[in-house]
This record gives C-alpha cells, structure tokens and sequence, in this order.
C-alpha cells in the first residue's frame, strides 16, 4: 500500500477526532441530558484521547479539567 493514500486516512481520522471535542464536551456538561447519554460521550471521548475517564471514579470532572486545559 502507497503511504500517500495511509496517511490521508490517518490525517483524515486525526481531523474528525479533534471536530468531535466540542459537541462531546458539550454532552458531557448538559445537565439536560440523560446520565447514559452523557456516560455515552464521556466514553467516547476517552477514546479520542486514550485516557479511562468512564472508569475513574470521578471521571467526568477529570474530562473536564482536561477539556478545560485544552480549551473546550
């Protein structure tokens, strides 16, 4: 396989992922929502960044602290 065509896939995915912050970060602060939608977006994003948010007791304060840090 040509690295061309792998690497805009790879850029393609990165673009996506870092898109997906926002309206994550926005599920995971609406109070609005169900706790399994916002669990839901809080496992999503810790799979964008490879942190277990979902499984640390106090998960969804440290997304946001790392949200907050990152500018969301």
């Amino acid at each position: 396989m040509d690295a061309k065509p792998r690497d805009d896939v790879a850029h393609f995915l990165m673009h996506r992922k870092r898109q997906a912050v926002a309206p994550l970060a926005a599920a995971i602060r609406d109070d609005n929502l169900s706790d399994a939608r916002r669990d839901h977006a809080l496992q999503t994003l810790a799979l964008i960044t490879g942190r277990a948010y979902h499984r640390e007791k106090n998960g969804r304060e440290h997304a946001q602290e790392w949200l907050s840090r990152h500018g969301q």
